[in-house]
């Protein structure tokens, strides 16, 4: 990034010592500026003519007379080339004069003077001015000669400056390209992570009640088993359906039997959300009107506590009628042979099918729940909701 309080030589660092370096390595020193200070009165007369002469032929050249445009820049450009001129031979060649080249480069590239049109323009001036400089010393040759080598040396260095500004807007151009790559590379990295993420969410949830999958359920399972080998504490998982739903879609129609298990759905994530302290879980939709939950940190009283909060939010809807039967089954670590998740879901299920029994045609919730430790006892728990 380009300081903007800083000059243009001071951002391309040409500062005394390498306009130093760069004058040796051409051979340039005071005696060169001496022989074109010298000539200065001499050829200012001709400024005028030379440089009408230059841009004539320049403007000859379908490009470059594309690039001027019009009559007003045509004749800016002529007052700005004979300072140019008049500089060349005014024997001074220090910060100023540098400072002054390298606004020449930069102005040539805006307007979009490639950096061959430079060159070929530069190649005839400096023909002209030769031409001019041999006329006005025809008569004494070895001075012409002399002169001629020195303006040769200063056009070089010139040159030098000028394509310093050239390759400097180049590289900026490249600069800001990469950045606006960089952030265009960030931005599309931000948004695939984001639909990945959204894709992920998607195959992992129900699309009809918004919670987990029997997919994720699956994927959950392992993750909290661990916990509970972990701290020893239990997992309790709940399996339930809906009372007579078949009769819900039937009587009522498909869409009113979507919101019975939508609301459900909520109720259940409701449910979760508010656990105690130091307890979590999640819940998923298995199909249907079946769905599972998964407890981590609460014993058997804890949990027919949650359950029974969890009938009475399911009473509290008004907009349907509407219950379930319930089925809890617990892993306790340390007790008996490890169940996998299908294990816990199969007791689960038939325990929730024990309280189904238990609830036909009563219309309340019920619940069937085995023990802790695990063992075959299986306990009832009323629905006082």
């Amino acid at each position: 990034m380009q300081n903007i309080s800083q000059s243009l030589a001071e951002q391309l660092r040409i500062g005394e010592l390498e306009l130093s370096r760069r004058k040796r390595l051409l051979d340039f020193d005071h005696t060169d500026a001496a022989n074109l200070l010298e000539c200065l009165p001499l050829i200012a007369p001709r400024i005028g003519e030379l440089v009408n002469d230059f841009y004539l032929a320049q403007t000859q050249q379908p490009e470059i007379s594309l690039i001027i445009g019009d009559k007003d820049t045509l004749s800016r450009l002529h007052g700005a080339m004979r300072r140019y001129v008049t500089e060349l031979f005014s024997g001074d060649y220090d910060g100023e004069y540098v400072s002054s080249r390298l606004k020449i480069g930069q102005v040539h590239h805006r307007i979009g003077v490639s950096p061959k049109l430079y060159l070929s323009g530069i190649n005839q001036l400096t023909g002209l001015l030769e031409t001019c400089l041999q006329e006005l010393l025809a008569e004494h040759e070895e001075r012409f000669l002399r002169t001629r080598r020195s303006l040769q040396k200063l056009m070089l260095l010139d040159n030098q400056l000028v394509f310093d500004t050239y390759i400097a807007a180049l590289q900026s151009e490249i600069e800001n390209v990469n950045h606006q790559l960089e952030e265009y590379a960030s931005s599309l990295e931000q948004t695939v992570a984001q639909r990945t993420q959204e894709l992920t969410d998607l195959s992992n949830r129900d699309p009809l009640t918004g919670i987990f999958n029997q997919r994720a359920a699956q994927k959950m399972f392992e993750p909290l088993k661990q916990l509970a080998d972990q701290s020893l504490k239990p997992i309790c998982l709940w399996y339930l359906d809906v009372n007579h739903f078949k009769m819900i879609n039937d009587g009522m129609g498909h869409s009113q039997g979507d919101k019975v298990l939508q609301q459900l759905a909520d109720t259940i994530d409701q449910t979760i959300k508010q656990l105690p302290k130091g307890a979590q879980g999640y819940a998923s939709r298995f199909g249907g009107d079946e769905f599972c939950v998964a407890i981590f940190g609460l014993g058997d009283a804890q949990q027919q506590a949650q359950i029974q909060q969890f009938f009475g939010r399911l009473k509290a809807i008004k907009a349907v009628s509407l219950s379930v039967s319930l089925g809890a089954a617990f892993y306790s670590p340390g007790h008996g042979i490890e169940p996998t998740l299908e294990d816990l879901i199969s007791r689960a299920d038939s325990l929730m099918y024990m309280a189904k029994a238990v609830a036909h045609g009563s219309g309340d919730n019920e619940v069937m729940m085995d023990n802790l430790p695990e063992d075959t006892k299986v306990q009832r728990i009323p629905s006082r909701a």
